[in-house]
């Protein structure tokens, strides 16, 4: 399942670059005017402004840098096609919107380019234009607002990767710690990163496929919800494995009677989450309707839990009481644990394994 949700999930700096900004209702005066800029004059529709900023942080401009600007214009006029350049606009051409296109102490000067939204992603068209526009000795480079949006929207998706290592490596050394166990951080690391891998996916592909509101926040809320809800149902499910490992009873009743246990309680909060995050979708705001995908997380995160430790501490793989000799003859270099050669009545090996990582010894006979 994890490999098909990475595979298919599309990436999601691309998702939050194309559809992460709030989708505005047809009468609000922000798509009112957007509408109006799309027709706004010929050869100019569906256009958008990306402004070249040459700055002289010595002084005024010279009138070499002049030339130099002028130069690095003669460049994206040769170029206009292969930029996707409609307009170019500088003080010289314009000369009205001088005031505005070269500063009071005359130090910078903007040339303004209109530039055709087909003719790619933001992020590619910022760096291809700012090789362009760099000179000897003036600092230049590109922005518009929609390549500041960009820039935001990559920095958000880097710092959710880095905010997913710390919290997954802090949710599996407190386990780890307060479990005094190997096996648990590594079942919990498992559980937890299918679920949260699942969930991206889903979310990406709805919105990807489905045209399903998105937030640059989505991302951060399916990792929240899948660590702290998942932490703390894992730690339920392995105090109660504990509590029944303590009172002596064999590994399978353990396991079974463990998740009979936990089984309900878990549910009932993974039904109430999933109603609550799906009533988003009821909100006419689209950033808020789009944590309406935390639904998807809630149900993904119930069944990973309540199905992938059962399967790490069960195996119907049955061994032989010499090969489980053997086996524990080695366990007991490997974890220092004081196994004799044990016939471990009909337990499979892994469950025998998780007690053993566990710390905790179950009854046992002991062959003479």
């Amino acid at each position: 399942m994890i490999f098909i949700a990475i595979i298919s999930m599309p990436k999601t700096s691309t998702i939050v670059q194309y559809f992460g900004q709030p989708q505005l209702t047809s009468t609000s005066q922000p798509a009112k005017a957007q509408k109006i800029k799309n027709v706004w004059g010929r050869d100019l529709n569906g256009t958008y402004t990306v402004n070249a900023v040459f700055n002289n942080p010595k002084g005024k401009l010279t009138t070499n840098q002049q030339i130099e600007i002028a130069r690095v214009v003669a460049k994206l006029q040769g170029k206009q096609k292969f930029y996707g350049i409609k307009k170019i606009t500088t003080a010289t051409n314009t000369p009205e919107a001088k005031n505005q296109l070269i500063s009071k102490d005359q130090s910078t000067q903007i040339v303004q380019l209109a530039v055709t939204r087909e003719q790619g992603t933001v992020r590619t068209l910022s760096k291809q234009l700012y090789s362009q526009v760099q000179t000897a000795s003036l600092k230049a480079y590109v922005t518009s607002p929609e390549i500041i949006n960009d820039n935001n929207n990559a920095r958000i998706a880097g710092y959710i990767q880095i905010a997913a290592i710390i919290l997954f490596i802090f949710a599996m050394i407190t386990l780890g710690i307060l479990f005094q166990s190997v096996a648990v951080p590594i079942i919990s690391l498992i559980t937890l990163l299918i679920s949260y891998v699942t969930s991206l996916s889903l979310a990406n592909n709805l919105t990807y496929r489905g045209n399903f509101p998105y937030s640059e926040y989505l991302p951060l809320a399916i990792l929240l919800g899948t660590i702290i809800v998942g932490t703390f149902e894992l730690f339920f499910i392995y105090r109660r494995f504990k509590i029944n490992l303590v009172e002596g009873m064999e590994a399978p009743a353990v396991t079974s009677r463990s998740m009979r246990y936990v089984r309900y309680p878990i549910i009932a909060v993974g039904v109430v989450l999933t109603l609550i995050f799906g009533s988003f979708w009821f909100l006419p705001f689209s950033t808020i309707r789009s944590f309406s995908s935390l639904a998807l997380t809630f149900i993904v995160l119930t069944l990973a839990i309540l199905t992938i430790p059962q399967s790490s501490w069960e195996c119907s793989k049955k061994t032989s009481s010499g090969q489980r000799r053997i086996v524990l003859r080695q366990l007991n270099v490997i974890s220092g644990v004081d196994l004799p050669s044990l016939v471990y009545g009909n337990q499979s090996l892994p469950s025998l394994l998780f007690c053993i990582l566990w710390d905790h010894s179950p009854t046992v006979t002991e062959t003479t």
